[in-house]
């Protein structure tokens, strides 16, 4: 009885490598079909076809096979993929008195070791901004409140998650600190006042250090420094219909030169935004109702742009020139600059 149950099991076992062996070969017969009704790609070209795809089209297709997701998440595709991203303007909502007091007495957040909080520096008690004097002061019935600081320079990396102080700006150079800066030719820029600035304030990034450089004209209260391609740009009102586009290509020995005129659909209050980064045009906005406007280089035109009803703001300030990218600062790679 015993040999006999030992044979029904070598019997069963038999039947099941066979069964098994049975499926695989049915299953590389159908591969092998599909194969031949499918044409073989060649891995560059399926890499060409999905670089043209937008963001959100690539992380479903990461999705699709292995060999698909090994190129989309390889540091080459990343890179070719960024370089062929076009700019865009992301609108921020503004922040009601309600969001705007639960911000002011919320604690600072707990660290999460994916991210890195710019709030909770700037809620911490210890913040190196010290208030030397606030006045009152009247002057032909008109009243005025006045306070001055001094205000420490950090800079957060990214890798270390970690803020370092470095020497900041000459005492002077700065009036206000009221426009965005501007990341263009290795460095950031700022225009340093509102109004009648004869020179920006530039930050090297890998030198960490301040630069005063001085403007072909003066910049006035519609008049931008934008990034412009590998160069930085100086888009200056001469006049009521009369633009002018400076560029400014390095630091070392290099000088402004003017490279644009735009004489067409051009209005005074129009201020310059940002450039797209890829097809080049300048997108402006007007102060009296907040409509944007697109100034193509290659036609010479200024189109308005159509916006979807109640979408932006009308007056609302607050924008930021974005690109959508598969670059993750988390990313540890040695040549990657804090």
């Amino acid at each position: 009885m015993m040999a006999k149950s030992i044979g029904s099991k070598k019997g069963d076992l038999l039947r099941l490598v066979e069964e098994r062996s049975l499926i695989k070969k049915i299953e590389e017969e159908k591969k092998r079909q599909q194969e031949q009704l499918v044409p073989y790609l060649p891995k560059d070209c399926i890499s060409s076809i999905l670089v043209r795809l937008p963001i959100e089209s690539l992380q479903r297709s990461s999705f699709v096979c292995k060999p698909w997701c090994s190129i989309i998440k390889s540091p080459k595709f990343i890179d070719a993929h960024l370089h062929r991203s076009e700019s865009v303007l992301i609108f921020l909502s503004p922040i009601t008195k309600e969001r705007s007091y639960s911000f002011s007495m919320a604690s600072v957040p707990e660290e999460n070791p994916n991210t890195v909080s710019v709030e909770a520096k700037l809620l911490q008690p210890n913040w190196r901004t010290y208030s030397l004097e606030s006045c009152y002061q009247e002057a032909d019935c008109t009243s005025y409140w006045m306070s001055w600081g001094f205000v420490s320079c950090e800079i957060l990396s990214l890798r270390k998650k970690a803020w370092r102080e470095v020497d900041g700006p000459a005492f002077g150079l700065f009036g206000w600190f009221g426009y965005a800066p501007v990341s263009a030719i290795g460095a950031l820029h700022w225009i340093p006042e509102f109004d009648r600035s004869d020179y920006i304030v530039s930050m090297e990034i890998n030198e960490e250090k301040f630069h005063q450089i001085p403007l072909p004209k003066s910049c006035r209260t519609h008049d931008r420094i934008v990034a412009m391609g590998d160069a930085l740009g100086f888009v200056i009102h001469e006049d009521i219909n009369h633009i002018d586009v400076w560029i400014l290509k390095g630091f070392c020995g290099e000088v402004w030169t003017k490279n644009h005129s735009i004489t067409v659909g051009t209005i005074i209050d129009m201020t310059p935004l940002f450039s797209l980064r890829i097809k080049g045009d300048i997108i402006f906005k007007r102060d009296e109702d907040g409509s944007l406007y697109a100034y193509d280089f290659q036609h010479q035109e200024m189109t308005k742009v159509e916006m979807v009803k109640e979408c932006i703001p009308k007056f609302s300030s607050t924008y930021l020139p974005h690109v959508n990218s598969l670059v993750s600062w988390m990313d540890a790679s040695p040549d990657i600059h804090d």
